[in-house]
């Protein structure tokens, strides 16, 4: 299954999070890609309610949430290819900017910690 995932050049509307019960990035993977090229974003709590399927912990539901690329107000769409708990697999979309970035995931409202990102031509 594919979501559609929104990279935003900015977080804009969402709240930090002060009590550590929002996402959190531990690790990008790798570290720099192309557009087009895909990305594993790995931390915890990315999904909202969590459920068990068979000896997988998995998301209930899509969780009201998007991945943001940058400091800019300019918005590009790219799609999630993985969802998970601890992990995310997007593809950069091919008209998101090149260079030095930052990435954040925002969760049910709740923002990630910023990790440096750099998209390559």
């Amino acid at each position: 299954m594919r979501w559609l995932v929104v990279i935003a050049l900015v977080a804009a509307g969402a709240c930090s999070d002060a009590d550590g019960s929002g996402p959190e990035v531990l690790q990008l993977n790798p570290s720099e890609a192309s557009p087009g090229g895909t990305v594993d974003i790995l931390g915890e709590r990315f999904c909202g309610e969590l459920g068990v399927l068979g000896d997988s912990v998995v998301c209930m539901a899509p969780p009201a949430a998007s991945v943001h690329i940058g400091s800019e107000s300019t918005v590009v769409r790219g799609d999630s290819l993985r969802w998970e708990d601890e992990r995310i697999t997007i593809e950069l979309p091919d008209d998101v900017a090149v260079g030095v970035t930052v990435l954040t995931v925002s969760v049910e409202g709740l923002v990630s910690n910023t990790v440096d990102f750099l998209v390559v031509p």
